[in-house]
């Protein structure tokens, strides 16, 4: 009940956040706070799943944790890989495409993965796949972006 709570208060901060960032000037250092502090709270709650049944869920867990750190990879890099005039259009520090798996989508994922018990190793294979497949589809999404560049 305590992890529910802790998770729901997560996910208000991070909701709160988005909306003061959304009203003021956004800054550099703000976009990269928001990434850092977003991918802490998602490795910690992944970190605390796993602590719960250590033998059963380590490999889902491990997945999880290698799924999300291919996910951010291809975030960071496609931004980093864009030049400020291709920025222009984005209201975001960082050139962002959307995908599977987003903030919301994963805190969700996060808190039925705490909540149904049972499921835990089912649910946690689960997330790990479709963080996976966000990673893949952000690759494709990339290769797509910088041939199309390349040609103009």
């Amino acid at each position: 009940v305590i992890s529910i709570i802790f998770m729901v208060i997560s996910f208000f901060i991070d909701t709160l956040d988005g909306a003061v960032a959304r009203s003021g000037k956004t800054t550099k250092f703000g976009g990269i706070l928001d990434v850092f502090c977003d991918r802490t709270v998602e490795i910690f709650l992944v970190m605390a799943l796993i602590s719960t049944q250590p033998l059963i869920l380590m490999w889902p867990g491990i997945f999880s944790l290698g799924a999300i750190i291919l996910c951010i990879t291809m975030f960071l890099i496609v931004g980093g890989s864009l030049e400020e005039k291709d920025l222009e259009d984005s209201k975001k520090v960082i050139y962002y495409r959307y995908g599977l798996m987003e903030r919301s989508e994963t805190l969700l994922f996060l808190l039925l993965i705490t909540i149904f018990v049972l499921w835990r190793f089912m649910l946690l294979m689960i997330f790990a796949i479709l963080v996976l497949i966000t990673a893949l589809l952000r690759l494709r999404d990339a290769y797509i972006l910088f041939k199309i560049q390349k040609i103009i």
